[in-house]
């Protein structure tokens, strides 16, 4: 018997990768998090910034130029249409997931692969599908308190 060979046109990388889908939860997970992005992230912030200096000091977030993801206590997080809520996974403590869905790969194992895949990055560790499909991760590691300044800066 030959052992498992990948096609012979495929990277080391493809060989890795395993699909990644999503099934609905019986019950969602407590919210701890929140995340948007495109379009979503934009009136995120613009939401951000109408919100009183007490509201605005209760959350913390990371953030690129097309991404938002702010943690904080389900009451404090702000609503806005298109943002997709988060929850931590007890199956693994350090994964956020989005609250009304599972991966249909054991949480652990994600869990695991992201800790080598963002690498230095550390946990803990968000993970969701983006509106196109695609896998999004992120670390959680630097959350930091919001700035307003930043956030206006942001919104240009």
């Amino acid at each position: 018997m030959t052992p498992y060979r990948a096609a012979p046109d495929a990277t080391a990388a493809d060989r890795d990768r395993i699909a990644l889908a999503w099934q609905p939860r019986a019950a969602p997970r407590a919210v701890t998090a929140l995340v948007a992005e495109g379009p979503v992230a934009h009136s995120l912030r613009e939401r951000l910034l109408r919100l009183p200096d007490a509201a605005l000091a209760t959350l913390r977030g990371v953030a690129d130029e097309r991404h938002i993801v702010l943690l904080g206590a389900p009451d404090d997080l702000p609503w806005v249409d298109g943002v997709l809520y988060l929850g931590r996974c007890p199956d693994a403590p350090t994964l956020s997931l989005p609250t009304a869905l599972d991966p249909t790969l054991p949480p652990g194992l994600l869990e695991r692969a992201l800790a080598r895949r963002l690498a230095p990055l550390a946990p803990p560790y968000a993970l969701w599908a983006s509106r196109d499909g695609a896998a999004l991760a992120c670390s959680l590691a630097d959350a930091r308190p919001l700035d307003r300044a930043l956030l206006r800066g942001s919104t240009r």
